[in-house]
C-alpha cells in the first residue's frame, strides 16, 4: 500500500463548522460546503484540506496571496467576509496555515 502526500498551505485561516452546523445531509464533508459558499465570492478564494484518512482540518485561503504586492491586508477583510455570512468559525489566527494531506 503506497502512501502518497499533498501539501496544501496558503494565507488564511483554519477553520471549522460552527455549533450546531450540519453539512453533512447535502454535502460530503466540510470543503464541500465551503466550496458552495464561495460561489458567491470572487475568484481566487479556497478551502484546502489537511489530515490522514481519520482527522481532516480544513483552511479558508486566498489564492496566489501575493499577486499584486506585499500588502494583504484586503486579504484578510475578504476572508473575514465570507466566514462572518457563513456558518463558519475561525479555528486560528490570521496567517499562513496548512499541511500535509496524506492518503492511499
Amino acid at each position: 500500500m503506497n502512501v502518497k502526500y499533498s501539501a496544501n498551505f496558503g494565507v488564511g485561516y483554519k477553520i471549522k463548522p460552527a455549533d450546531g452546523l450540519s453539512y453533512h445531509s447535502e454535502y460530503n464533508n466540510l470543503k464541500g460546503y465551503v466550496e458552495d459558499i464561495l460561489e458567491d465570492f470572487p475568484d481566487g478564494i479556497s478551502c484546502i484540506v489537511t489530515g490522514d484518512m481519520k482527522r481532516f482540518e480544513y483552511y479558508l485561503i486566498v489564492d496566489n496571496p501575493f499577486e499584486i504586492g506585499l500588502e494583504i491586508s484586503h486579504i484578510k477583510v475578504c476572508l473575514d467576509d465570507v466566514i462572518d455570512s457563513s456558518s463558519l468559525e475561525r479555528d486560528s489566527e490570521f496567517g499562513v496555515v496548512g499541511g500535509l494531506l496524506a492518503y492511499i
